[in-house]
């Protein structure tokens, strides 16, 4: 899926990040911005849908990030 950058979400200026995961337990959004701590910033699923979103405030373009999935 990947993210899209420099929403304003309630005015906050960050980055969506989603991810299609329809099997996964958990999954975390990990990077150099927390960094690569892989128990921090979980991601939330969207019903059953089998994607999983995060909107981050403050990350734009050059952040390095990966999901880990469980």
């Amino acid at each position: 899926m990947g993210q899209r950058t420099y929403l304003y979400v309630h005015g906050v200026k960050g980055t969506h990040f989603a991810v299609w995961a329809p099997n996964a337990k958990a999954v975390h959004l990990i990077g150099d911005f927390n960094y690569w701590a892989s128990s921090e910033h979980p991601m939330e699923p969207m019903g059953g849908s089998g994607i999983w979103a995060r909107f981050e405030p403050g990350l734009g373009p050059g952040t390095l990030y990966k999901y880990r999935i469980t």
